[in-house]
């Protein structure tokens, strides 16, 4: 049966050739070819620049709906905004400066020499004897320092304690809270962007809790301090209208352009003539737009403590909080582009890997034999992996990428064991079907290369 089928195949190859020398030689004589040749290659270059047009596309915009999607998050979901910049609140440099601010502040609204100036000037107002009114006169310095030192010192241990980041967290959401009203355009919103063109933190319930812990340790004075409106500038000449501006970008087109850039890829793949090459460049372009986007990071962070007056040390830890979690979406999404890349490579006609894949065709089989031999048969089973074996090596494909690209950290170790846990289920696969003797043994040499 199977000499048969070479025979008619090896027929139908001679008058395919035949055919084209006929066409060969009207050609060389001076006659038109058909149409039927030509409108197919014209068609076939249609496709080709369609989907080169989609994949370049769909590849630039990658980056931007990576940024994109985590920017509405932030924008507009308070509790994500929390949770982000929540655990800032551990951070050394963010908790120096909330402490130095904090110490500014109370210093600013209270006036610890001219308080213990009038705490002596009662003592001689009561009456007391010359010389403990001059000792008192004495103290003076010794007890501003002390009392200043003993506000530092309270502060610092309040910022630094557990208890800190409960009130963090609902610094955040008021900051959060009025920075959207902003954002939104309402009019009655504390402003989060200053008419300087600053955008602040706001610590009000900062500044609360601190009082508290200052009254709770005998730092009575504490008590008199108003209300302000205590602030962090984290950003300077900031334009409302271009924030206002940006906003509204991100939240209407962070939500689903992550999903037109996937799905201008997965069309230019679809519509190429060749789709293993185009899927190849689809990856390759990707993986390159991924890259730079991650360079700019590289850049911004460097540029960054010019446009902000924090500390460099607090910038790199908001910075970090802010941009990680795209780092990491994007080391997962080059990781994946490249590996795409090496299963198109091996997968094509190039001599390379149609040897690998001889070897490996022929390696299965023989183990499958060596089963055999020995009574270890599977059976329907291995008939059932014979059938669907391409779409368990699909299944196997999506399921190793998703994994890349859900589990955070990413880390080398996770890429090695899922691409090594890959290979493991992809060779069972191979080794449980039971192909059909009447065809090749290896169908990855017999048909792998995706050229349709």
């Amino acid at each position: 049966m199977g000499d048969i089928e070479s025979a008619g195949e090896l027929q139908a190859r001679l008058e395919q050739v035949e055919r084209e020398n006929e066409e060969l030689r009207g050609r060389l004589k001076g006659q038109p070819m058909g149409a039927v040749t030509v409108k197919p290659v014209a068609k076939k270059r249609g496709r080709s620049v369609f989907a080169v047009i989609l994949i370049v596309i769909g590849a630039i915009l990658a980056p931007v709906a990576t940024v994109g999607a985590r920017a509405n998050t932030l924008l507009t979901d308070t509790d994500q905004f929390v949770a982000t910049f929540g655990p800032l609140a551990k951070d050394p440099a963010v908790q120096k400066l909330v402490t130095d601010e904090t110490v500014t502040l109370i210093k600013e609204q209270v006036d610890i020499p001219a308080l213990t100036g009038s705490l002596i000037d009662g003592i001689a107002d009561l009456g007391a004897p010359p010389r403990a009114v001059a000792a008192a006169k004495a103290l003076k310095g010794p007890l501003n320092a002390g009392l200043s030192s003993l506000v530092d010192t309270t502060v610092s241990n309040v910022v630094s304690s557990d208890a800190f980041a409960s009130t963090w967290d609902e610094a955040l959401r008021l900051t959060h809270s009025q920075l959207l009203k902003t954002l939104q355009g309402d009019q009655n919103a504390a402003l989060a962007i200053a008419g300087d063109g600053s955008l602040n933190l706001q610590l009000a319930p900062v500044l609360e809790s601190l009082k508290k812990a200052l009254v709770a340790q005998g730092i009575d004075f504490a008590a008199q301090i108003p209300a302000v409106d205590m602030q962090i500038p984290i950003a300077k000449d900031v334009s409302l209208t271009s924030v206002q501006l940006s906003y509204g970008v991100a939240t209407a087109l962070g939500q689903w352009l992550q999903w037109v850039s996937l799905g201008l890829l997965a069309l230019g793949v679809l519509v190429a003539p060749r789709r293993r090459r185009a899927l190849m460049g689809a990856a390759t372009a990707l993986a390159i737009t991924t890259a730079l986007l991650l360079i700019g990071f590289a850049v911004a962070r460097s540029v960054l403590p010019i446009v902000t007056p924090l500390p460099n040390d607090a910038v790199e830890a908001v910075f970090a909080a802010v941009t990680d979690p795209i780092v990491h979406t994007a080391m997962a999404v080059i990781t994946v582009a490249v590996l795409l890349v090496i299963v198109g490579w091996c997968t094509g006609p190039a001599n390379l890997p149609t040897r690998l894949r001889a070897l490996f065709g022929a390696g299965t089989a023989r183990l499958r034999e060596i089963s055999d031999r020995y009574g270890v048969d599977t059976g329907a089973f291995g008939f059932w992996c014979e059938r669907w074996h391409r779409v368990l090596r699909v299944i196997v494909a999506v399921g190793a990428g998703t994994l890349v690209l859900l589990i955070r950290p990413l880390t080398t170790g996770l890429v090695v064991w899922t691409l090594v846990g890959a290979l493991v289920l992809l060779l069972l696969s191979d080794l449980l079907r039971r192909p059909n003797t009447a065809e090749p043994e290896n169908d990855l040499e017999a048909g792998a290369d995706i050229t349709a």
